[in-house]
């Protein structure tokens, strides 16, 4: 298991979370989202620019 400091989780990929997860990252969070579904849907790359 590897272990990784951040400032905001998010439980739940859908859009509610992946817009939770967005503002916490526009405003310098380090931002994890975990999502029960197996699926690429609803997943997005927030990057740190």
């Amino acid at each position: 298991m590897t272990e990784t400091d951040t400032d905001v989780i998010v439980v739940g990929g859908g859009p509610a979370g992946l817009s939770a997860a967005l503002f916490a990252r526009k405003n310098g969070l380090d931002t994890v989202v975990f999502d029960a579904d197996g699926t690429w849907m609803h997943k997005a790359h927030i990057s740190s620019s």
